[in-house]
């Protein structure tokens, strides 16, 4: 019978007394949690197990992924603002206008998705298809403020600029890079129907 450890064993284990290897015996098996989090502390797994050299090779091809994974710690910190803003704004609005609000949310949940992938945590499926592209270029001005919805325009407005914001930092700091480029192509999808929402909004 195996014994699972897990990642919260090896976190009160790490507090007791720090440790730079981790023996791993024939009976015990790590989570992937578990394993998650000895490579992030840079601990060396110790496993006699006759398999021990494919488990290497693997883990050598996990680390490269972490290392990965650090360039693009940008991305990850920029969709957290960006996630707050969405959830900022639709708590500003959701009196006035529950859909809108709940729309905002679940768009702040795309870029969750986004977010998540840049950690590793999950796949991104390409939402190209989600919405028709929205071509026209939206400009908000000073004759807006006149309307009865001038804030959620405004507030609108605000998340479609930190949208392509971040789109052209991604094009400019991870040029050809293919998995920046599904990352594109659903933060497009966001934009175009963010872009929709705003329209509909100013009567477009």
């Amino acid at each position: 019978m195996f014994r699972f450890i897990t990642e919260d064993y090896l976190k009160d284990l790490y507090r007791k007394e720090p440790f730079k290897e981790f023996k791993l015996n024939e009976n015990e098996k790590l989570t992937p949690g578990g394993r998650q989090y000895l490579l992030d502390k840079g601990i060396k797994i110790n496993s006699n197990l006759p398999t021990d050299s494919k488990k290497e090779e693997k883990r050598n091809e996990t680390s490269i992924e972490e290392t990965k994974k650090d360039s693009y710690k940008i991305i990850t910190y920029k969709c957290k603002a960006i996630e707050a803003s969405f959830l900022e704004t639709a708590s500003k609005i959701i009196n006035e206008d529950l859909n809108l609000a709940q729309k905002l949310i679940d768009l702040g949940r795309e870029i969750k998705n986004i977010r998540e992938f840049a950690e590793g945590k999950i796949k991104l499926e390409s939402n190209s298809k989600t919405c028709d592209i929205y071509n026209e270029e939206i400009e908000i001005t000073d004759v807006y403020i006149y309307l009865k919805n001038s804030k959620q325009i405004l507030n609108l407005y605000i998340l479609l600029c930190k949208l392509n914001e971040f789109k052209y930092d991604l094009l400019e700091k991870y040029e050809n890079d293919e998995l920046v480029k599904d990352i594109l192509i659903n933060l497009e999808n966001i934009i175009n129907i963010l872009s929709m929402t705003i329209s509909k909004e100013i009567g477009g």
